[in-house]
């Protein structure tokens, strides 16, 4: 919260009035509570409150409107470029980890492939070993 909110809020919440409230509602506010805490009746704070009223008035009356947030100035901007900027991170995080998880895949698939050659391989191996030992077998 900037100074200047913060002022603004201090000083509606000084004088009892709400948020945007009119002049009219301001002086209003002004004079009940400067009479009912001026030092002249009020003993309690040696004129404290006198003064915060005071105060809270002669800054309400220079800025009567609520001060505009920063943000609200350039919060698309700012919000644009951020929210761009964590989407970028979150695509290209999500395309490393799908690049990440074909490269798993083509090995695990690529792993039982020369597992499966090798099983064909020794198989054939043996088929023709027992070709041949039979065949030299009948020769006898």
């Amino acid at each position: 919260m900037s100074s200047t909110e913060h002022l603004y809020y201090q000083s509606i919440r000084i004088l009892g009035i709400a948020e945007g409230a009119t002049p009219r509602e301001m002086k209003d506010s002004y004079r009940r509570l400067s009479k009912k805490y001026h030092p002249d009746v009020f003993y309690g704070d040696s004129g404290e409150k006198f003064k915060a009223i005071n105060a809270a008035y002669s800054y309400l009356k220079k800025h009567p409107e609520p001060p505009k947030k920063l943000y609200e100035a350039n919060a698309q901007p700012v919000y644009q470029d951020h929210y761009r900027e964590e989407q970028r991170k979150r695509y290209w995080a999500k395309k490393r980890k799908e690049r990440e998880l074909k490269e798993q895949m083509f090995k695990m698939i690529f792993l039982r492939v020369r597992i499966i050659i090798i099983v064909i391989t020794l198989v054939n191996i043996g088929l023709v070993a027992d070709y041949f030992l039979l065949s030299t077998e009948k020769q006898r």
